[in-house]
């Protein structure tokens, strides 16, 4: 009996210690729960990463956008103001090569411009050929000939004596203008005139 009570007591002291073991090694090992929520927490790590990266990109290529139109808006302003730079410098140009006493009348496909040109005796005349043809100038009475003026060439007469003298292209007849030339004392004399009342200048 006595021995009996003992491999009974041996036993149950081998099943507890059995029991503690697997008891000890399952606290050690993480649980497949844990497991799952470490993969889940490491995926939403690497999402909020790459969500921040792709973040950075947006913000970049907003950048370089707004640099470009920046670049573009700034390229237009400096062509604007080349162009008005070229366009004063030709301005210049042209009231450089148009002296004191000097009107340019422009040959052009449609005609003179101006048809009617009124200058004092001692200016000139110059008339400048825009057209796509070369073309004579010749006044009615001969007094000058310009011969042929070549497409973005000129021709220049000096008027010494007052009068009215119209003039034509040879190449095309229908081109007919004009040029009044009076005195100093004629042009005077016009523009003192006002309204009704002309101012007569006394001898």
């Amino acid at each position: 009996m006595r021995k009996q009570l003992i491999i009974l007591i041996t036993v149950l002291l081998a099943v507890f210690l059995a029991i503690g073991c697997t008891s000890t090694d399952t606290e050690d090992q993480p649980t497949t729960e844990e497991n799952i929520t470490g993969a889940e927490e490491e995926i939403t790590g690497a999402e909020e990463e790459i969500t921040g990266a792709e973040e950075d990109i947006e913000e970049n290529i907003t950048d370089v956008e707004d640099e470009m139109m920046e670049n573009d808006s700034m390229d237009e302003e400096d062509m604007m103001e080349e162009e008005n730079d070229t366009m004063d410098e030709e301005e210049m140009m042209d009231n450089e090569t148009m002296g004191e006493g000097e009107t340019i009348v422009t040959i052009t496909g449609d005609g003179f411009e101006p048809f009617d040109t009124q200058i004092t005796v001692g200016d000139t005349i110059t008339w400048m050929n825009d057209d796509s043809m070369a073309h004579t100038v010749v006044d009615d009475e001969g007094v000058f000939n310009s011969g042929d003026i070549e497409p973005g060439e000129s021709y220049s007469y000096t008027f010494d004596e007052a009068g009215t003298y119209t003039y034509t292209s040879v190449e095309d007849e229908t081109f007919e203008a004009m040029i009044t030339v009076v005195t100093s004392d004629d042009e005077n004399m016009s523009e003192s005139t006002s309204g009704d009342v002309v101012v007569v200048p006394v001898d």
